[in-house]
């Protein structure tokens, strides 16, 4: 990893966070839950199954491809998400300049203003 700026200059390299923070990269590629402490260690372990798409994305065409044919002659979609949820999906459907309606609320008064058009 590779850090730089003008905050760099009040780093203490020799700090036990420093090195905690430089090597944290590989602790999440190892998928280890402790790297946020010994807290979030539960929610950790439950979240890190992204970490391994690189390797196992491969597997999931059939069903994407089954999925993309069978939703085919569909042109709009409508996605329930909050925050982070809905990011990828919303750069994709930019990517492909495909129409994409992102749901990002839990507001009542919201919600049923998006329902009645």
């Amino acid at each position: 990893m590779h850090i730089s700026g003008k905050s760099l200059a009040s780093v203490d390299r020799e700090s036990s966070l420093y090195s905690s923070l430089r090597d944290a990269h590989q602790r999440i590629a190892k998928k280890d839950s402790t790297t946020w402490g010994s807290k979030a260690t539960a929610e950790a372990s439950i979240r890190l199954n992204w970490v391994d798409l690189p390797e196992t994305s491969l597997n999931l065409l059939p069903q994407i491809s089954h999925l993309t044919k069978k939703f085919a002659s569909h042109k709009r979609v409508v996605l329930c998400g909050m925050g982070g949820s809905s990011l990828g999906p919303e750069v994709i459907a930019l990517t492909y300049k495909k129409e994409i309606f992102i749901f990002d609320s839990t507001d009542p008064n919201y919600a049923k203003h998006a329902i009645a058009g």
